[in-house]
């Protein structure tokens, strides 16, 4: 992912006119750039393309929507709020869905952490923060 990609996603994350994702261009640009940087993320966390997903959930006309990042190991959201980006750990737990076939839920039992926007920046350093958070004994 190119570095001015990089710095147009953390200026679209902290903005803080919620007006401005009525236009559907910018809200389109967002997904774009989040999953890009998701996919991105995820091969520095040394996931196969097998072990994560990346969703990018639009919402409504009057918000941003919201991208995820979920894995075996790691879970991330990139959105505007008032937080920055969320990451955990996270683990995929299969359970029988409807008609036997098997379905997926993400493990919710770890602590959200959170980064500042900035932190995108460089996204070796911030992969290396995401993965910390799974050997963290604070977790359990």
């Amino acid at each position: 992912m190119k570095a001015h990609d990089i710095t147009e996603l953390v200026a679209l994350l902290k903005r803080r006119d919620i007006d401005g994702f009525r236009n559907n261009e910018a809200k389109v640009r967002l997904g774009r750039l989040s999953v890009a940087y998701l996919k991105h993320l995820a091969k520095l966390l040394g996931l196969s393309r097998e072990d994560f997903e990346v969703h990018f959930n639009p919402a409504g006309p009057a918000v941003s929507g919201d991208t995820w990042l979920q894995s075996t190991r790691f879970a991330v959201m990139l959105a505007p709020n008032d937080h920055g980006v969320l990451f955990r750990r996270c683990e995929r737990l299969e359970v029988e869905g409807t008609r036997g076939k098997p379905t997926y839920h993400w493990s919710t039992r770890y602590p959200n952490r959170w980064a500042s926007y900035d932190e995108l920046g460089d996204p070796s350093t911030f992969a290396a923060k995401v993965k910390r958070c799974e050997a963290d004994p604070r977790d359990w």
